[in-house]
């Protein structure tokens, strides 16, 4: 039970800390006059489970190599991690804007944008479903299909209230590297690797 309990944290950790500006990408979506909400859910849940479905196929070509190595896959989400808190600290900057979103209103393109926009999270995501047991990797794709329809409900509760977007994006900017961070330490000290 306190596995399961584990393994639903790091999901939500994960998800949430991965995704923080695919929110505001969607956020500028339903500014685009006449985009159409469902549009952007079938886009962006689609976008997720593929990212999703990818990462599990890797995870699996993961289970070929030497157990003791494949914990090292930690290292890449605490490399982005670092990555981005240094960039984060030195031009304090906080996330990048919405800014001009791509006049777009189909399904299509709001997967595409979101599918491109989502190498932190194939980063994150591959080494967790490669550490996680059989049995806990489908907790971690229903959070993730869960979190996708509710991440879509978020934005366009956003899209209507302005002054939450605010604090989001001033805090935003560190919780990802953060989260990265502390998933690939997980992910390390789960495995041989923090014998080695």
């Amino acid at each position: 039970m306190q596995e399961a309990v584990t393994i639903l944290s790091l999901a939500i950790a994960t998800f949430v800390s991965t995704n923080v500006d695919n929110l505001f990408l969607l956020v500028g979506f339903l500014g685009s006059p006449g985009f159409r909400v469902r549009n952007m859910v079938v886009g962006y849940v689609g976008a997720v489970v593929l990212v999703l479905a990818v990462g599990l196929a890797i995870s699996y070509a993961a289970d070929f190599a030497p157990n003791r190595y494949a914990g090292y896959l930690g290292l890449v989400p605490i490399g982005m991690g670092v990555a981005r808190l240094y960039r984060v600290l030195r031009y304090r900057d906080g996330p990048a804007e919405v800014g001009a979103m791509p006049v777009t209103r189909g399904a299509l393109s709001v997967g595409v944008v979101m599918i491109a926009n989502s190498g932190d999270s194939f980063a994150a995501f591959v080494p967790l479903f490669a550490e996680t047991r059989e049995p806990f990797t489908l907790l971690i794709v229903a959070v993730g299909a869960f979190l996708s329809v509710f991440w879509c409900w978020l934005a366009r509760w956003m899209a209507s209230h302005a002054s939450v977007q605010r604090p989001l994006q001033k805090w935003g900017a560190y919780v990802l590297p953060i989260m990265l961070i502390l998933v690939g330490a997980y992910i390390l000290s789960d495995t041989g690797t923090d014998t080695i």
